[in-house]
């Protein structure tokens, strides 16, 4: 029975439901729990078929001994950097307000 935790934003009413009846709901949206491979299966493709965001760690044997699953989230991805997880986001570029263009041509 492996150890996992899932966190969602947003996630649909239905689909809140079912992981409640496995795991325990820690802070909101966010649960925690040991679960039989067979009942993973089924519960992570629901959670993987959400139009929310989803964070999935499981145990595994690895040397952080977790895994990291990032679901609908084009802003971040997970990197295996010699058996250490790490979570890049990528950048946004940021326009430069007109407020800030007028303020430099009035000097």
């Amino acid at each position: 029975m492996p150890w996992m935790v899932i966190s969602l934003i947003k996630p649909e009413a239905a689909l809140r439901g079912a992981l409640l009846r496995y795991f325990v709901e820690i802070p909101v949206h966010t649960f925690a729990g040991k679960i039989d491979r067979r009942h993973a299966d089924v519960l992570l493709e629901k959670v993987r078929g959400t139009r929310g965001k989803a964070a999935i760690i499981t145990a595994k044997n690895n040397d952080s001994g977790f895994d990291i699953e990032l679901i609908n989230n084009n802003n971040c991805f997970v990197i295996d950097y010699d058996g250490l997880m790490l979570i890049s986001a990528k950048r946004q570029h940021i326009k430069k307000s007109v407020i800030s263009d007028i303020g430099k041509n009035s000097l």
